[in-house]
């Protein structure tokens, strides 16, 4: 019987991609703008199946030419979306394909929180070219992704409260009509979901919309959306036919879990021993990510360490102090600011002493103000990752998690493992980027906080696959 195939949009690394694939689906086409995530994509799943062959080598070629056609037919088109929907030649190619599912997460920074918020931002459009895609292709379902921040209100130009673009979003796929016969054609559903209760050991809250044909799931579609549903309510509130059931949601995984068996720059045991044996002296999930489809992994790729002075390390250090103590690490920013004389340390000092669950002597007090004081920092989202609990959600640059035993900031491979990818997954590109390249660059720390976790996508993937009927 025939897999499903699927699109998938600003696919950046292949998270998405690589969690419908396990989910029972099969890649079509990924198209995404970035150089050096469409590599680490077509590395991941190129047809020639070679990751030491000159098979990306020769696709940039047409990626030179602009020739996206013949991208496609390999699997993945490195251009704006808007471009691709534009050529004529590869849409035709795509509907005589057959796209039965059209997913993707478009960038988010027009959304995010973390920045400023701008309703007039080009990529607040970029949402829109889903509908287009929708209209062209007749997709039999379609799974859209994004931060919160897609579903807050914000001023227009004008001054005016907006509708949000994810309601927006939803009520444009909902009132899709069947080509010909004046039916609408999807039901659809809006979703908050937390990759912690879908197994990952990280809290990382999104927002999705998934839209399926209203004959495939016995539904009928209305023009609006179905409720919100959230994962966090989960159990005390029904799952929806529409969302994916959590399978973690009383014990989420902790990070310690999915780190416990790296040494500083490699694996604790490179022989394969048996699944049991594994499991009691490390965890399932870590031997789940080190023994997939692919085979055992004796060397973690992207596993390299990034360098740090004296003083940083010192200050990594100190941070893990001050969360044993329940202090945050906020601390060193208000050592940052600019003040005269001794005033610095005795914000600082008094910044402890109001501290929840700081148990001090005014001797501890001083000191560990004095020490605060000399290593300041204005990057004030540092912390030290807690091996018992679930990881904060894995951003873009490798600073703002601290290892919770080791003075230095996390490897790409540590937070891959935190968003779930299996260790057989390689990344290309540079590791990191500053400067100037930030703005065109997506490196491999930045591929990884953009991607939607596996285990979430593959949640959602055998959803699907249970809905969608006749393959």
């Amino acid at each position: 019987m025939a897999k499903l195939t699927f699109l998938d949009l600003f696919a950046g690394c292949g998270g998405m991609s690589l969690g419908l694939k396990c989910g029972g689906f099969e890649p079509l086409v990924a198209i995404e703008k970035s150089k050096m995530a469409a590599e680490t994509y077509f590395h991941n799943f190129h047809r020639s199946g070679d990751p030491d062959s000159d098979a990306w080598a020769e696709h940039l070629d047409f990626v030179q030419n602009k020739d996206y056609v013949n991208q496609a037919k390999r699997g993945v088109v490195v251009a704006g979306v808007e471009e691709v929907l534009n050529d004529d030649a590869t849409m035709q190619w795509l509907e005589k394909k057959q796209v039965d599912v059209l997913v993707g997460g478009p960038p988010c920074q027009g959304f995010s929180m973390a920045g400023r918020r701008n309703s007039d931002d080009r990529r607040n459009q970029l949402p829109q070219h889903f509908i287009k895609y929708i209209e062209k292709l007749r997709p039999r379902a379609v799974v859209v992704e994004n931060v919160q921040g897609i579903n807050r209100r914000f001023a227009d130009s004008a001054g005016r409260e907006a509708t949000t673009d994810f309601e927006e979003l939803c009520r444009r796929i909902a009132r899709i009509k069947v080509p010909g016969k004046g039916k609408l054609r999807y039901v659809v559903q809006p979703l908050e979901l937390n990759a912690a209760d879908y197994g990952v050991p990280q809290h990382r809250p999104r927002m999705f919309i998934v839209a399926v044909e209203a004959d495939a799931v016995d539904m009928e579609a209305d023009g609006d959306p179905l409720p919100l549903w959230r994962s966090r309510d989960f159990p005390f509130e029904r799952v929806p036919p529409l969302a994916p059931r959590p399978s973690h949601s009383s014990k989420p995984v902790p990070a310690g879990e999915a780190l416990c068996d790296f040494e500083a720059g490699t694996y604790k045991l490179q022989k394969r021993p048996p699944k049991q044996e594994y499991e009691e002296r490390f965890s399932r999930y870590a031997w789940e990510r080190r023994n997939d489809r692919k085979g055992w992994q004796k060397d973690p790729d992207s596993h390299e360490h990034r360098r740090h002075n004296p003083k940083t390390k010192e200050r990594f250090g100190l941070y893990r102090d001050l969360a044993n103590l329940g202090i945050p690490s906020s601390v060193f920013a208000l050592a940052a600011r600019r003040r005269p004389g001794g005033a610095r340390t005795n914000a600082v000092e008094g910044f402890l002493r109001r501290a929840k669950g700081a148990d001090l002597s005014e001797e501890d007090v001083r000191n560990l103000a004095r020490q605060i004081s000399d290593l300041p920092t204005r990057k004030h989202s540092q912390q030290v990752l807690h091996p018992a609990k679930p990881s904060p959600t894995v951003l873009t640059i490798p600073d703002d998690l601290i290892h919770p035993y080791e003075d230095r900031v996390m490897t790409v491979r540590e937070l891959a493992r935190l968003q779930s990818f299996p260790d057989s997954f390689t990344f290309h590109g540079r590791v990191t980027t500053g400067g100037e390249r930030r703005k065109d660059d997506v490196p491999r720390y930045t591929q990884v906080g953009n991607a939607v976790p596996p285990l979430l996508a593959k949640a959602i993937g055998q959803l699907l696959d249970r809905l969608i009927p006749g393959h």
